[in-house]
């Protein structure tokens, strides 16, 4: 995920009227946001971020003891962005779940607990999935035959891992995938997880893409390496916390 990526999404989920509008306010946003946290609480935060991101909140002058208040911080990325005080919260809402796509609902927690209650106007949004459409990601780190239908492959995998966890592990899961790949791993969700094992999975990708179990399993592995490209690392061990430690290896995540 790169740096353009992440304006990029800003852009696409709002109405701002350009690409640097859209920098402008997402650096602004990080700015002020960084200057209401504990140095520790910035980093954590700043981690999955490009470099070129992450500095706005990390480094960032620090000169007031507590936070600001919340229409203070408002007024200040209204007037870095140079936007219009009425219409900022809208436009920093949609930073916030831009970045909640990026670091994950849990690290987004721990940011807001550091920050006065009525910042919850912001931080109460769903996140958007940053970067380009999942199976692009995929695809693009496989190695299948050119006889293979690479996207009906991965459509397979992500129909069974969906299968395999509960739905509302791969609901969550899903906010993380940008495209037609959030659905399929939706469609054969249900509230209790099919129980089979990592051979059985790999059975049903072979039936459901009519593959050969070599090229199930290079699937398998390529969709959890995209996966762990593009969700968070703890939404990732939550849904690894459902499967049993021979998935860890079916889906290449092995330590």
């Amino acid at each position: 995920m790169t740096e353009s990526d992440l304006i990029e999404a800003v852009f696409r989920s709002s109405d701002v009227t350009s690409r640097e509008q859209a920098e402008a306010v997402t650096r602004a946003t990080l700015r002020n946001l960084g200057r209401g946290l504990s140095v520790g609480e910035a980093r954590d935060l700043a981690a999955p971020l490009p470099p070129g991101l992450s500095e706005e909140l990390v480094e960032v002058e620090r000169k007031q003891a507590k936070p600001m208040a919340y229409e203070e911080f408002l007024e200040q990325v209204a007037e870095e962005a140079d936007l219009p005080e009425e219409t900022v919260q809208q436009y920093v809402r949609v930073v916030v779940g831009v970045l909640a796509g990026r670091v994950g609902k849990e690290e987004l927690e721990n940011a807001r607990a550091q920050l006065p209650p009525n910042y919850d106007r912001v931080f109460g949004t769903d996140p958007t999935a940053v970067g380009r459409p999942f199976v692009a990601v995929a695809i693009e780190g496989a190695e299948f035959e050119p006889t293979v239908d690479a996207e009906a492959t991965i459509r397979s995998t992500l129909e069974t891992l969906g299968e395999r966890l509960s739905r509302g592990e791969a609901e969550d899961l899903s906010q993380y995938l940008e495209g037609e790949a959030k659905q399929w791993l939706l469609d054969q969700a249900s509230t209790d997880a099919a129980d089979f094992s990592a051979d059985a999975f790999v059975d049903r990708v072979v039936r459901r893409a009519d593959v050969s179990g070599e090229t199930a399993r290079k699937a398998i592995r390529t969709v959890g390496a995209a996966l762990s490209d593009v969700v968070p690392p703890e939404e990732m061990e939550r849904a690894l916390d459902q499967l049993p430690a021979e998935f860890d290896s079916l889906l290449g995540l092995e330590e």
